[in-house]
């Protein structure tokens, strides 16, 4: 089952600009876990690709661990079939997006040793549409 919010105030929303880096932003911090993953680019990232990077955490880490994402799909986006004639008002919602700012850190981990933290995490990097890296605590 894919992420995606139980309801909201409107249905469809505005394409939104990506802001490159926020600023007196709080997430560029590690919060809950030991270790992290930090995004290096802003981006959209989709319900499925949070549920693929999940996945291939708990695949690694088993049961042990405790696992955090810090981001949520709760906008929209909206799109028309092709080749339909202009108007009739917007498409219906394909799918749902969460916004992601440069730094921030999406998924946090804590509750293991730090070489499966390494293993997990740079495993879970690859399936994400952006550059990420992987960071810990000191």
């Amino acid at each position: 089952m894919l992420l995606q919010p139980k309801l909201a105030k409107f249905k469809k929303f505005h394409k939104f600009k990506i802001k490159l880096k926020a600023k007196n932003s709080t997430s560029f911090q590690l919060r809950n876990g030991s270790y992290g993953l930090k995004v290096l680019e802003s981006c959209r990232l989709t319900a499925k690709h949070i549920e693929t990077v999940r996945r291939s955490i708990r695949k690694i880490v088993k049961r042990t661990g405790k696992l955090w994402i810090n981001v949520f799909p709760h906008l929209g986006v909206s799109s028309k079939p092709n080749e339909n004639r202009m108007g009739k008002g917007k498409g219906k919602i394909e799918y749902f997006v969460g916004k992601v700012i440069a730094g921030d850190i999406i998924i946090e981990l804590t509750g293991i040793n730090n070489r499966l933290a390494v293993k997990a995490l740079v495993s879970a990097s690859k399936k994400l549409p952006v550059k990420s890296c992987f960071i810990h605590l000191l």
